[in-house]
């Protein structure tokens, strides 16, 4: 029995290119034995007779230096291995190898779902795995969406890059803070945000900086955000951010006179445009509050706090470091490289140029003012914009 066993591992190694050491972790059942020749007979495989745990990253070493071998668990699909003798006889080999598919994807795998539509940008949904649909789509069942005539759940094909685990609970035992970043619930899913107001009576007011939107929420209906990044949730997004209070200059626009800001009605919203030297760098959402003399507008920011962190920033600020909100653009598809995007940091819209496009619909995002390179998703650019001359012109 062992001199079979010591034949069939060299016979396999010869015919897969797999090492005798990575074939001590392949799991060997002898249906029968007393044989004479062995020949090769592919069964089920199409391309090869065993697939190299390579591929998986199935074998490893442990400290001490013995082999390890994932569990069970880990071990979904199997493939056979039969040889059989010129008289009938045959000995299967059954390999157990990892599956290369997340749990995300599993069938029955509770998860939330990223959408790409117009007006849900960055939204998630929480939904129900029905199965795999080819190599990078997934059909989910939505938990709070429903079919136009509203009978039955939303079934639909998901990307495996808009898929991710239900985040773990994380009870609240004291208020959201000013300029938190929080998943708000609105319209069934969950909508990340930006706390700008605590109000009483554990209520709070939330900008949606993707929507240019302000609603009031009560605590129950907010949850603290997290992000699912190398298979570890982080309670707050892992990017380099600007300070709470950026030290950048406001700057006045060569593309905007004061005729086409005049008029600015209370209530308005706005951008202001901030930079570093002789460069444009970012956008800062903000509200018109009233007009003050020479041309100066009292502003109201919304993701910028005073020293003691209680309440927005308030300041005047000159026509020409003023343009109005631009309109809503929400990209569904990603963007190219050189594309001209305006990054969402945490207090306002950087611009800059897509660097480097990546996975899972993530970015390198260039910024000509600092001459730096950052990461952000998505969910955070928007499509750059210039107001010139009364008229929005995009890339």
């Amino acid at each position: 029995m062992h001199c079979l066993v010591q034949s069939l591992s060299s016979f396999v190694c010869a015919k897969s290119d797999l090492s005798p050491r990575v074939l001590m972790s392949t799991k060997i059942s002898i249906n029968c034995y007393n044989h004479d020749e062995l020949s090769l007979i592919r069964g089920n495989l199409k391309n090869r007779n065993v697939r190299k745990l390579n591929d998986y990253d199935h074998h490893h070493d442990a400290d001490d230096g013995s082999s390890r071998v994932y569990s069970p668990q880990q071990e979904k699909s199997t493939h056979d291995l039969i040889l059989k003798s010129k008289k009938g006889t045959k000995i299967r080999i059954i390999y157990s190898g990892r599956d290369s598919k997340p749990a995300t994807c599993q069938k029955g795998a509770r998860v939330e779902v990223r959408s790409h539509e117009d007006g849900y940008h960055g939204a998630r949904y929480g939904a129900t795995v029905v199965g795999p649909v080819g190599d990078d789509k997934i059909l989910v069942q939505y938990d709070t969406l429903t079919t136009d005539d509203q009978m039955h759940p939303l079934v639909e094909m998901a990307c495996v890059s808009d898929i991710r685990p239900l985040p773990p609970v994380i009870t609240r035992e004291h208020r959201f803070n000013m300029l938190e970043e929080v998943d708000a619930w609105f319209h069934d899913g969950w909508w990340v945000g930006v706390v700008i107001k605590v109000l009483p009576k554990l209520k709070y007011v939330v900008y949606f900086w993707t929507t240019n939107e302000e609603l009031e929420f009560e605590h129950s209906n907010l949850r603290s955000h997290q992000e699912f990044i190398n298979e570890k949730w982080v309670a707050s997004f892992s990017r380099p951010k600007l300070t709470e209070n950026p030290s950048l200059e406001r700057m006045k626009l060569k593309t905007s006179g004061r005729t086409s800001m005049a008029d600015l009605l209370c209530g308005s919203k706005v951008e202001i445009a901030h930079g570093a030297g002789r460069f444009l760098s970012t956008w800062y959402p903000a509200v018109i509050l009233g007009p003050v003399s020479n041309g100066k507008y009292l502003v109201e920011y919304r993701t910028l706090k005073t020293k003691n962190g209680s309440e927005l920033v308030e300041e005047e600020v000159d026509v020409l470091c003023i343009r109005p909100s631009p309109p809503i653009s929400q990209q569904a598809h990603q963007f190219k490289l050189q594309d001209s995007v305006d990054a969402w940091d945490g207090n306002g819209w950087r611009i800059g140029q897509i660097h480097t496009t990546m996975k899972d619909f993530k970015y390198e995002v260039y910024f000509w003012a600092t001459k730096t390179v950052v990461e952000f998703e998505h969910a955070y650019l928007r499509p750059h914009q210039d107001f010139i001359n009364g008229v929005w012109l995009g890339n």
